[in-house]
């Protein structure tokens, strides 16, 4: 049976940290937003995204091939994103510019990593591995009550 990758744990954790940062900090797609902080609308797209992320970070580790490549095409746009917006962190702190580079960076591993032919593999082999096993779960289970 093919072992889910253990990279794909520090993957999920990096998600998560870095997207509750983005999402709770207020950082905004563009410059200037015309939702404020406060508005129903702000509070409405932060739980629908919430939403999406929690069940893409699911399928992720679940290692669903849909769901990494989604993942793959989000940290793409997102990093490009991040470049977009480093001159203007620059200009506003070298902090947050360092923290922007640095998730670049990881995010970019990230989808290098989760983009090789062996990655998909070996998810394509587990989830092969895992419904084979629900399969046997089941027929037994059917079994063992039909004995009864």
């Amino acid at each position: 049976m093919a072992k889910r990758p253990s990279a794909i744990y520090v993957i999920a954790i990096w998600w998560w940290i870095s997207f509750s940062i983005a999402v709770f900090s207020g950082l905004r797609l563009g410059g200037s937003s015309t939702l404020t902080s406060g508005s129903a609308s702000l509070t409405a797209l932060r739980l629908v995204a919430m939403g999406l992320f929690i069940w893409e970070l699911i399928a992720l580790v679940q290692l669903r091939p849909k769901a990494v490549w989604a993942f793959v095409v989000f940290l793409g746009l997102w990093s490009m994103l991040m470049l977009i917006r480093l001159p203007f962190a620059l200009a506003w702190h070298l902090r947050a510019a360092t923290f922007m580079v640095a998730a670049v960076a990881i995010n970019v591993t990230a989808m290098w990593y989760m983009a090789r032919p062996t990655f998909r593999v070996t998810c394509t082999q587990f989830r092969k591995d895992r419904e084979a096993e629900v399969v046997r779960r089941n027929a037994e289970e059917y079994l063992r009550r039909s004995l009864r």
